[in-house]
Order: structure tokens, then sequence, then C-alpha cells
């Protein structure tokens, strides 16, 4: 796919006011080689294969020095790649399921924000 200055496109985003009908586009582009996840329940991503925020996180990381941890944060199915990277993961009590299933802490963060719970557990 060729962006308006002629670079590729990497990501497309398709937004809806009830799930349904992205559900309904993504069975419809099945057949298409792009990889597909939801950042919300009404927001759906298109990514060409092999994008996805973990990648682009290692890209930008480069090689970690020895004895540096990464800790990150996500609530959606676009963020399941950072949490596979990560060595310690956090999700908003708010998340769907599948996501608070696969962080390391489900943390409340109705009070104070996402920042607060993380730094108290990371230390």
């Amino acid at each position: 796919m060729e962006g308006r200055r002629g670079r590729a496109l990497t990501k497309v985003v398709s937004i809806a006011e009830t799930a349904g009908p992205l559900r309904a586009f993504a069975a419809e582009t099945a057949d298409l080689a792009l990889e597909r996840a939801y950042s919300l329940p009404t927001v759906l991503e298109f990514t060409r294969v092999g994008v996805d925020k973990g990648r682009g996180l290692e890209a930008l990381l480069g090689e970690r020095p020895a004895g540096a941890r990464l800790v990150v944060a996500g609530d959606g199915e676009n963020d399941l790649p950072l949490f596979d990277l990560a060595d310690l993961s956090f999700a908003p009590e708010d998340s769907p399921a599948a996501i608070k299933a696969r962080a390391d802490h489900v943390v409340d963060v109705s009070e104070n924000g996402l920042l607060e719970p993380v730094f108290r557990i990371v230390g």
C-alpha cells in the first residue's frame, strides 16, 4: 500500500459507534495479508504483517543493556506485542478480560491514574 507521498502505509484505523460493524469488516477483509487488533472495542487497527507496537519498540530500543528491565502498560489487543517483549506488564482493571489475563499486574487507575500504581509496584 502506498501513501500520499509514495511512502508505504503502516497502519489504517477503522472507528465505529459499535463493535458489530468492525467485526463484520474484519471478517470481510480476512483474506487480506494484514494483521488486525482492537485498541478499543470500537477501534480496529489494520497493519502490515510484522508491524506492531512490540516490533516498533524493539527497533527504537535496539539492544537492551544488561540488567535493564522493560515495563509496559496497555489496555487493548494492539498492546499485546508489548506484553510479549516486556519483563513486567500492567493493564488497567477496566481493560478487556483477555488483556488483563496476559498482564502481570492489573491495577486500579480510577484514583491516581496509571503511573502511580506502576511506580509503587516497580519500586
